[in-house]
């Protein structure tokens, strides 16, 4: 990363080191989100979308382009019995590896939402799982997408 580092020059900064984009469940496409941490004066972001790393190169383009650093990270799934948690991976370097071990979270996320659809219909909630692929656009599929999914076929008003 070539963008200038102001706490080292000697300057305070702000960083945010857990943001998503549409990579994942975001709303707004990799660049935009730098785009708005440089309009909010933030130094330095961290992309740390769940389960993939599609929008890291965009960001770090996006950044270097504006002077925002941007640490490359990824939003991590663990799963133990009906527990998730999520873990955070930041300043990764060679990420080959690691994503082609990506595609298996991002395929248990599917799969989730598919039974939360499912699941949604047997309750009496219409909504078809194609919706919810339409809201994640080609991203990592999460929950957000399925409530997105919910409003736009009238099943629910907002995300309260």
């Amino acid at each position: 990363m070539t963008s200038p580092d102001p706490v080292r020059a000697g300057g305070s900064a702000f960083v945010d080191l857990h943001t998503h984009s549409t990579a994942s469940d975001g709303s707004r496409p990799p660049a935009e989100v730098v785009r708005e941490a440089k309009r909010i004066g933030l130094a330095a972001i961290a992309l740390t979308d769940h389960d993939t790393l599609d929008g890291i190169a965009e960001a770090v383009a996006t950044g270097d382009e504006l002077g925002v650093r941007i640490v490359p990270g990824v939003e991590l799934s663990a799963v133990e019995g009906d527990v998730e948690t999520h873990i955070l991976g930041l300043h990764l370097s060679d990420t080959r590896e690691m994503e082609t071990r990506l595609i298996a979270l991002r395929d248990m996320r599917r799969s989730r939402a598919q039974r939360i659809v499912a699941r949604l219909n047997e309750l009496g909630v219409r909504i078809e799982f194609t919706a919810v692929l339409d809201q994640a656009a080609g991203g990592a599929i999460g929950r957000p997408h399925v409530a997105r999914a919910m409003i736009a076929e009238g099943g629910a008003v907002d995300f309260r």
